[in-house]
């Protein structure tokens, strides 16, 4: 029997310095949020299963899903974007696109004990929804700083494409994209090498696979990148449309996994632990799941866990 003095793994009761702490986060980001036009939403708790599955096309069951007294497949909340825009497209949230709609609110993700993982993540995000101007990622990248720089603390942006991904994916069979949406990310070259000689892909598709994800760096890499994919006219034009930010650090596998994203995205890390700290990106294929008219949609989130455990060293977001 489970003590009732216990408390299940990747779960935090949080002490009242802790929780003083949450508030000022929580004011910090809000804050720059509304600063720039963006609208506080809460969505519910719970929703459907079928919602948060649209957040992981590998499947990964980490949801907390559940049967309810009529049966209905639920699941506990483990994606804003996906509610948020669900909401929007379907005039839940009674406002007219395009709209910006922010959020603090928390997402629950199951985890393996031992992982060092939190299950209750508590995020604060932004999404931009129906506007798909081309000074659309400047705009969110500007607001992703300044809203770093009002947590004080130190950090650091990667650049990728999901797009770019999904070419190279395009490249496997169907049932081996998750494994090798893995090991680009995580830049496993051995574990790569195994899997191409197992599907036995060689020539200049082996070379860009094994290559591409180890070009990380400034401006410098994008030129090296297009030399690697000269002969792939979908990739050199998905390159030549990245933008130019020197502060920017480009790795074009920096999609995680396969997901809703489908053009450029964003991951920022904190310099004195290299932990994520946002994450985010374009996602405008998912608007077809709610409605039939196409419809831009943009956003970040910022991982408020990750700060909540940090000594303040003098650093205060409201000083």
């Amino acid at each position: 029997m489970t003590s009732l003095r216990a408390v299940p793994h990747g779960i935090e009761y949080l002490s009242i310095e802790k929780t003083e702490r949450v508030n000022r986060l929580r004011e910090a980001v809000s804050s720059v949020f509304r600063g720039d036009g963006f609208q506080e939403i809460i969505p519910p708790l719970i929703d459907y299963a079928s919602t948060f599955q649209l957040a992981d096309r590998s499947h990964g069951g980490d949801n907390f899903e559940f049967r309810d007294s009529v049966g209905e497949h639920l699941a506990l909340r483990s994606d804003l974007t996906v509610q948020t825009l669900k909401a929007a497209l379907t005039g839940r949230l009674g406002h007219e696109l395009p709209a910006r709609f922010f959020y603090v609110q928390r997402v629950l993700k199951d985890c393996r004990p031992g992982s060092g993982q939190n299950r209750e993540i508590l995020q604060a995000g932004v999404e931009w929804i129906g506007y798909g101007g081309e000074d659309r990622f400047d705009r969110l990248y500007e607001l992703a700083c300044r809203t770093l720089d009002r947590l004080s603390r130190p950090y650091g942006f990667l650049y990728g494409d999901a797009r770019f991904v999904e070419i190279l994916l395009s490249f496997v069979p169907g049932m081996d994209r998750a494994e090798l949406a893995d090991t680009l990310y995580y830049k496993d070259t051995g574990r790569l090498t195994e899997l191409l000689d197992r599907l036995d892909i060689h020539g200049e598709r082996r070379d860009l696979l094994l290559e591409s994800p180890l070009l990380v760096g400034g401006a410098d890499v994008i030129d090296e990148l297009r030399r690697l994919c000269r002969g792939f006219p979908s990739l050199l034009a998905i390159i030549d449309q990245a933008p130019e930010h020197s502060e920017l650090i480009y790795d074009f596998a920096l999609v995680r996994q396969l997901s809703y994203y489908s053009g450029p995205v964003l991951e920022a890390y904190l310099q004195q632990s290299n932990r994520r700290i946002l994450s985010g990106g374009f996602y405008d294929g998912l608007s077809a799941r709610f409605t039939t008219q196409p419809v831009p949609a943009a956003g970040f989130a910022v991982n408020l866990n990750e700060l909540i455990h940090l000594p303040d060293e003098g650093l205060d977001p409201l000083s």
